[in-house]
């Protein structure tokens, strides 16, 4: 069981990237490549996909 913070805040923010062109994403990504930095394919960020993962990270509390 999680406790609830004393102040009765939860911390939900989250961070992401926001939105780039395709072409910028592909420059941005062999950069990475480039500087030894090796993901499987270029970044690409979408509401559907950021919030599917907050859902993901949220450990359900019992208050």
């Amino acid at each position: 069981m999680i406790s609830v913070p004393r102040d009765g805040y939860v911390d939900i923010h989250a961070h992401f990237t926001t939105p780039i062109t395709k072409d910028k994403s592909i420059q941005d990504w062999q950069g990475m490549l480039g500087r030894g930095i090796y993901l499987p394919e270029p970044f690409e960020w979408s509401v559907e996909r950021t919030l599917a993962y907050m859902d993901s990270q949220v450990r359900r509390c019992s208050f």
